[in-house]
């Protein structure tokens, strides 16, 4: 799991065969304000889980993430 910062961060790094899934952003326990949660996937791992326990769970898209490269690929 990564937070919406981590994601942002590591999103241009990943290898190929390795992608985000958006989780949503939730109210995570300690936390003042909704973090956006991200899963790293693999084919190698273990990619379903149950959905996170939080005390409220604002949105939750399970839409895989898309590098500004592969967007770009796609509209040429």
């Amino acid at each position: 799991m990564l937070s919406g910062i981590t994601e942002d961060l590591v999103l241009d790094r990943l290898p190929a065969d390795a992608w985000l899934t958006d989780l949503g952003s939730h109210q995570l326990r300690d936390l003042p304000r909704l973090e956006r949660v991200a899963q790293l996937c693999h084919p190698d791992l273990r990619n379903d889980f149950p959905p996170l326990r939080t005390r409220e769970t604002v949105v939750a898209q399970h839409l895989p993430v898309q590098s500004p490269a592969s967007l770009a690929a796609k509209q040429k």
